[in-house]
């Protein structure tokens, strides 16, 4: 990545190639991905292609493939092709994008050089940027990408959403930021050399200037400026599938067009879901400053600054949202047909009974540890007959909807309503019976 403190002008040089998928030829540009400590490794696999000039062995490595703009491969401009299986990172995404967080579309390609067997397993992650963006928006804001450093190496510093101070090794403070978050849609609008500052410097110097000023203001600061039921939903799921580098890069951040309001989206899913920090005990605060919480498990005692800033603006609504999700999308009943069918895309069908297993304990070790953490703080629902329906209500502050997270109403009763209603101080909610009401009688109790 470096030459000296110099970025290294070659690292993201790429060469033309011709790329073929479904009997579609595109003139491509392509590269190997992957950070400084991933790219130049993998599994050395047989390969004696009359094309490859070597020993008949080739070292398996992730390709980044660059299609023109004029001519997208189904509405992509760039495909990841990863030398890892992809399991369980596919099954992770979709956990993602199953509650409403923006998150890539990833499959399993068969992939070929040069006409010879290379990686026949290898694992296709759509690249967020513009078109993925556009999927989820009615507009493109502006992504940046954390890919920080654990330290202060040429202009890169930690990815964590902490303050960087000052110039080094002759970059400035603004160019610093720019580096660590790197810009991912409209590149045009701020040169990454030049002096200006770009949004990410400017949010998170607004962050810590609230964070110094207390907890009102930081709430206060997060309301104006983040998409709070997102931001809370993606801080839910990925501390739910567990992930060991978040704290430092490995994610995006993302400013919303229409609103002007931050979101963050995923990345890098390859050792969740039981792996490294993925363990079905993973504490739900993970990446909290352990030194005002408590020592639950971060990696080398890293953290985020903009996940434990929702942890000390937002405690109680994130333990509700996580507790909801927790019975609702990740509940294993609704997990175990997703485990299958990625399973079986994947050919990893072996692995389904332990993800299984994983779920259940995951599952269990949530609801117990927020059951006991809620449990004096929980709303009481109230049930009362609207004629042929029956309304739900309940108190709440009406920062979020935890209700609008739902996939469908199960059993015999189905929304009658157009989302949740919220009065100022309870949300209301009606149902009405799934098949003919004639079959139903709502009675009172004597």
């Amino acid at each position: 990545v470096l030459n000296t403190q110099e970025p290294n002008p070659n690292w993201n040089n790429e060469v033309p190639a011709v790329f073929v998928s479904g009997g579609q030829v595109y003139d491509v540009m392509v590269r190997h991905q992957g950070s400084r400590w991933n790219r130049r490794n993998g599994a050395t696999i047989p390969f004696d292609c009359q094309s490859h000039n070597s020993d008949g062995t080739a070292q398996v490595r992730s390709w980044r493939i660059d299609f023109p703009s004029y001519r997208r491969h189904r509405g992509q401009d760039v495909l990841i092709i990863q030398k890892q299986r992809g399991w369980p990172q596919k099954l992770s995404f979709e956990l993602f994008k199953q509650a409403g967080v923006p998150a890539p579309d990833t499959t399993w390609a068969d992939l070929r050089i040069n006409g010879c067997s290379y990686n026949p397993d290898a694992f296709v992650i759509e690249r967020p940027g513009e078109d993925m963006v556009e999927k989820w928006f009615d507009s493109v804001g502006d992504l940046f990408k954390s890919q920080g450093y654990t330290g202060n190496e040429g202009p890169w510093s930690w990815g964590d959403e902490r303050l960087i101070r000052g110039s080094l090794n002759g970059f400035t403070q603004s160019q610093r930021y720019k580096y660590t978050y790197d810009r991912k849609t409209h590149t045009w609008r701020v040169d990454k050399d030049s002096l200006e500052a770009d949004l990410p410097e400017q949010m998170i110097e607004g962050l810590h200037a609230a964070r110094s000023q207390g907890r009102q203001a930081l709430r206060q600061f997060l309301l104006e400026n983040f998409d709070i039921n997102l931001t809370l939903r993606y801080i839910c799921l990925i501390n739910y599938v567990g992930t060991f580098d978040d704290m430092f890069q490995n994610h995006f951040i993302y400013r919303q067009a229409d609103t002007g309001l931050w979101c963050m989206f995923p990345w890098d899913m390859d050792v969740t879901l039981g792996g490294a920090f993925g363990e079905a005990t993973a504490h739900p605060f993970r990446g909290v400053d352990e030194s005002w919480y408590g020592q639950i498990g971060n990696r080398s005692g890293w953290w985020n600054r903009l996940k434990d800033s929702f942890f000390i603006a937002f405690p109680e609504e994130f333990q509700q949202m996580f507790y909801f999700l927790n019975n609702t999308s990740l509940h294993p009943d609704n997990l175990g047909p997703l485990i299958e069918s990625v399973a079986i895309e994947g050919n990893t069908t072996g692995s389904i009974n332990s993800m299984n297993n994983h779920v259940r304990s995951r599952h269990s070790y949530l609801k117990q540890y927020f059951e006991n953490s809620l449990n004096a703080d929980m709303p009481r629902l109230d049930i009362a007959r609207a004629e042929t329906r029956i309304e739900l209500s309940w108190s709440g502050s009406g920062l979020f909807n935890v209700l609008q997270a739902a996939q469908e109403s199960r059993g015999p009763w189905i929304n009658a309503m157009d989302g949740v209603e919220f009065d100022g101080s309870r949300f209301r909610v009606q149902l009405r019976p799934e098949f003919d009401h004639r079959f139903f009688r709502l009675r009172s109790q004597p």
